[in-house]
Formats: structure tokens, sequence, C-alpha cells
């Protein structure tokens, strides 16, 4: 199992690539959606670096995982599984918080 993480300097976080090179497989952990506060809008360019490295690596994306509430980024999720398939998990207790947004 080898770990690539890849830094969005805007918000400091990391996305991470958990790839299993033997069988071509990876997961894509906390994927950033970049958001630009003074215009509002947003844009794909860090996980598009992610998206990039997996197909280069001829990796098939087994799974998307959102380990938590994200207050510091926005997910690109849903942008990773268009671009690549894969199924987005995420903790049990998730609509619990997303009850108090």
């Amino acid at each position: 199992m080898q770990v690539h993480s890849f830094l969005d300097s805007d918000t400091e976080t990391y996305t991470h690539v958990l790839a299993d090179t033997e069988q071509k497989l990876c997961a894509v952990v906390d994927p950033v959606l970049n958001f630009d506060a003074k215009s509002g809008r947003t844009n794909t360019s860090s996980v598009d670096e992610v998206i990039e490295f997996v197909r280069k690596q001829d990796l098939a994306l087994k799974y998307i995982i959102e380990t938590h509430a994200h207050a510091d980024h926005l997910s690109a999720a849903i942008h990773v599984k268009e671009s690549l398939g894969g199924q987005l998990v995420i903790g049990q207790h998730i609509t619990e918080v997303q009850k108090n947004l």
C-alpha cells in the first residue's frame, strides 16, 4: 500500500490517495473543492491534480472516503465520482451533523 498526499495550500488541507499498486486499486480521502470567498465561486484545480495522478498511475478508484464533516474545506467528492467512478463512503453519523447545518 502506498500513500500519496496532495496539499491544497489555500486551506492547508491534504487529499490522500491510498494505492494498492499490485491490484491497481485506490481510494481518495477527503478531496478538496477550491472555493474563492471573494467571488463565491468554486473550482476543481486542486482535486484535478489528484484525478490526473490516479489516471497516470492507471489505478481504478474503489472508494472516495470522507473522514469527517469538513469545516476547513468543501468536498470535491462528487467531481471525483463523476471523473473516476468509485463509491462515496462517509461515517455512519454524518447525517446527524448535516441536520444541524
